[in-house]
């Protein structure tokens, strides 16, 4: 998901607090702002090491806040935009999270869960007319929580949020926030502050940043591998409901794409060696040249790539999901792991997942294609890959109502094209509440009957004040206007 950190740049920053260093005898006065610049380098050094695919965003705000560099991958730019810090005013809550709005919108909507981290020395405000006393009805007179999904976490620098009796409002600003976030102070900071800012960082990011690891197993072949995102971050699994994630994977079989067909999915996650993502930081000699390496995944990956097939995995207590190739572009490709809900019933055409097994070993014949698997049926299954009506923009209304004229003009060749195309209009706006199309339609067939050329077949103007008046007298969504049949004979 992607991760915004706010640095707090207001004239509070900029006073000195003495800390202590190992082995000398003075101390050493360090400003707030050089511990923020800190504590925030030692974020995006964590990320950068274990989270390399994570979009992240730097915003520095006062009063008003200002973005220092938009959603990127790229670390190094991170840390030169961190440079352009300027002490300014007060810091106020308000302008910040407005401008984080206008920031995550436009690049990935309010479907995107994202992560917040506020480094600041506790000294906040809401908005630039209140002073010190912050309440309830800050929050609202605010649309908050705001509409996108978002984890907010509090890391102070001092503990001027308890002197100041702020740290209240930032509770119930958690509160508002469905409960998602964290405040959390800097401990030990009477003596050595830079060690204690590395062992705020460390906490923060193994605890609220850290990527799930484990094995992947197939029979005597295993692989370790990291999901991205990681599935206690994802905003479509409650965690609360959810079963424990096992640490090991296993592969419990294999299915044709024509068998699975199109299961519905609470979240997807991309799957990697963990050498891709995770660099030893011991010694140089540790790092390794996946390249020159075999991975199992590799060749699960290519494998189910030709073969057109997906991985059924056990992942929890009853929880499943598979595995699948999923290609982006026409020349790249990823291994996903499309985790279900919970339940050995949750894709319901395949029936109970305990009762799947190899189609040579069911008592009853095979199916008519050869290898596919033999399960229990549940039902037919939906799709959700049908082609849908768009009309988002007024051009892919107009296009539909000229696709069905043409063919109006082609009867009798193209009558059931017509019924086709009519039957989908009729039954996207019926879904969409758009009962003035009909009878605009219906008007429209009306007219094309007055000016058919005398060339035309005669069944044209019979089928087309057919479907006007079937336009206005057919009720209800599931029933589809058929064609008039007529006593024409044509070749």
């Amino acid at each position: 998901m992607p991760t915004v950190i706010a640095f707090d740049c207001s004239l509070s920053m900029s006073r000195f607090v003495s800390s202590k260093i190992p082995g000398k005898t003075s101390e050493v006065q360090i400003s707030l702002k050089s511990l923020g610049h800190k504590l925030i380098t030692e974020i995006i050094k964590y990320l950068e090491q274990h989270v390399k695919l994570e979009y992240i965003a730097l915003v520095a705000f006062a009063a008003n806040a200002d973005v220092l560099c938009p959603f990127t991958r790229d670390h190094e730019t991170l840390r030169r935009s961190l440079e352009k810090v300027v002490i300014k005013d007060k810091a106020c809550l308000q302008g910040l999270f407005r401008e984080i709005d206008a920031l995550i919108y436009p690049e990935f909507g309010s479907i995107v869960p994202c992560d917040i981290i506020i480094v600041t020395d506790g000294r906040i405000n809401w908005g630039t007319g209140f002073t010190s006393t912050l309440s309830e009805d800050c929050l609202k007179s605010w649309t908050f929580p705001n509409t996108y999904s978002s984890n907010i976490h509090f890391l102070c620098l001092s503990d001027d949020l308890v002197k100041t009796k702020k740290d209240d409002f930032v509770r119930m600003l958690l509160k508002y926030n469905n409960g998602h976030g964290t405040l959390s102070m800097l401990k030990n900071s009477d003596s050595d502050h830079t060690k204690a800012i590395k062992t705020m960082a460390n906490e923060f990011t193994k605890e609220y940043m850290k990527i799930f690891s484990g094995m992947l197993h197939c029979g005597n072949l295993k692989n370790e591998i990291i999901l991205f995102p990681s599935p206690k971050r994802s905003k479509e699994i409650n965690v609360d409901t959810a079963p424990q994630l096992y640490q090991n994977f296993h592969i419990m079989g294999f299915l044709n794409i024509s068998d699975i067909k199109w299961p519905p999915a609470c979240s997807r996650h991309l799957v990697l060696s963990e050498g891709n993502s995770f660099v030893s930081m011991d010694t140089e000699e540790s790092a390794i040249d996946l390249g020159a390496v075999p991975l199992f995944i590799v060749t699960l990956h290519g494998s189910l790539k030709v073969e057109h097939k997906v991985a059924l995995v056990k992942v929890g207590d009853g929880w499943y999901g598979v595995l699948s190739s999923f290609t982006d572009t026409k020349k790249k490709s990823n291994l996903i792991l499309s985790l279900f809900e919970s339940g050995s019933d949750c894709v319901p055409w395949l029936g109970n997942f305990s009762q799947l097994g190899p189609s040579e070993g069911a008592p009853h014949p095979p199916l008519e294609k050869k290898g596919s698997i033999a399960f229990v049926t549940a039902g037919e299954p939906k799709s959700y890959a049908q082609n849908l009506v768009v009309w988002t923009r007024s051009t892919g209304l107009q296009t539909d109502i000229q696709k069905l004229l043409r063919s109006a003009k082609r009867f009798p060749e193209k009558t059931q094209v017509f019924y086709k195309d009519l039957n989908r209009i009729r039954k996207a706006a019926l879904a969409f509440g758009f009962h003035e199309l009909l009878e605009g339609i219906a008007s429209i067939l009306e007219r094309e009957c007055t000016v058919l050329p005398g060339t035309s077949h005669p069944e044209a103007a019979l089928q087309l004040s057919h479907a006007a008046q079937e336009l206005r007298a057919v009720q209800g969504y599931e029933n589809n206007i058929t064609p008039l049949k007529t006593e024409f004979k044509y070749h």
